[in-house]
């Protein structure tokens, strides 16, 4: 072997036997954790994109995971937000009594005031005619008309949801007249209060059988001259019952009682009773202004402005929409 193969060989074992300065660092300082590298930190953690996918909205855990939630946001929208412009009082056209073949009502309300609060202001108007339909010698004339428009502001104790008990009060101003002028002109001013009572009979929803009580004092504060005793005609105020049976197979059910008497005494004079039974078909909820069945009973005075200190007894059927 030469002198040059010998020194490439000792060269060769002295490069193997001498430690690396890399190696020398790992052995005396300690060995640190390997920390993923950016694409595998990607790939393990979610994405911001992904934990919105994953993670339920508001509004979606109420759709999927609530069905509470989902039924208390449907009583918000038919109770707090109706629409602006909806039914006030019964609007219907009915057939019977004496004279007057025919008597129909329309009556609605706009939401001046919309909003989520507990207090909202509304205009109303309502009309009430009777028709002598089948008079066709005298060319079926209207004997009268009764124009009521009000401006009321209606104050729920509890918002947005329903409740059993005492629930909303509303105060208001209403005028009325039959629109005549000299002896047949008849009308009233007056402002009033009216509270509600409410019994709901199972969950407390608009779908559920319920109870309502109404009960409107007033104070009369303009008549007409020519009507001096509208005091003993409309008394202090009214009472109305109305029960409904709640959303069935069959449609939705309605009794309704309206009392009242004339006079501030205690005497039964000048007393007033309407009764009602109105059926709504099942699909009303799915058309608005749906026709129904109305059978109505009135006994006693003030049905019409000009007949106030007349007693009018009659049993009229026909249609009413519901609104």
């Amino acid at each position: 072997m030469c002198i040059r193969d010998i020194s490439l060989s000792v060269a060769a074992i002295l490069a193997l036997g001498a430690p690396s300065d890399s190696a020398e660092a790992q052995e005396t300082s300690p060995r640190a954790p390997e920390a993923p590298s950016v694409e595998g930190a990607e790939s393990e953690a979610p994405s911001v994109e992904g934990a919105e996918s994953e993670a339920p909205s508001v509004e979606g855990a109420e759709l999927a995971g609530d069905p509470a939630a989902v039924a208390e946001e449907s009583q918000i929208e038919r109770v707090v937000r109706p629409d602006l412009f909806e039914a006030y009082r019964p609007n219907y056209f009915l057939f019977g009594g004496a004279e007057d073949q025919v008597m129909f009502q329309f009556s609605f309300r706009y939401n001046l005031w919309p909003s989520d609060s507990r207090i909202q202001v509304f205009a109303a108007y309502t009309q009430r005619a009777w028709w002598r339909l089948y008079d066709f010698e005298e060319s079926s004339p209207f004997t009268e008309l009764n124009y009521n428009p009000e401006f009321f502001v209606r104050i729920r104790y509890r918002t947005p949801l329903l409740m059993d008990g005492f629930d909303q009060l509303m105060i208001g101003y209403a005028h009325e007249s039959n629109g005549e002028d000299e002896d047949r002109s008849r009308g009233w001013d007056r402002i009033y209060v009216e509270q509600r009572f409410v019994h709901f009979f199972g969950p407390v929803s608009l779908d559920s059988p319920a109870l309502r009580i109404y009960l409107r004092l007033w104070v009369i504060v303009h008549k007409d001259e020519v009507t001096p005793d509208f005091d003993d005609s409309g008394g202090p105020g009214q009472l109305i019952v109305d029960f409904t049976s709640g959303v069935t197979p069959a449609g939705t059910f309605e009794v309704e009682l309206l009392a009242g008497k004339g006079g501030y005494n205690l005497e039964l004079d000048r007393w007033r009773l309407q009764t009602g039974l109105r059926w709504t078909p099942p699909w009303a909820d799915w058309v608005k202004f749906t026709p129904g069945l109305y059978l109505q009973g009135y006994f006693g005075y003030l049905q019409s402005l000009e007949r106030d200190n007349i007693r009018d007894d009659a049993v009229r059927v026909g249609v009413f929409f519901a609104g």
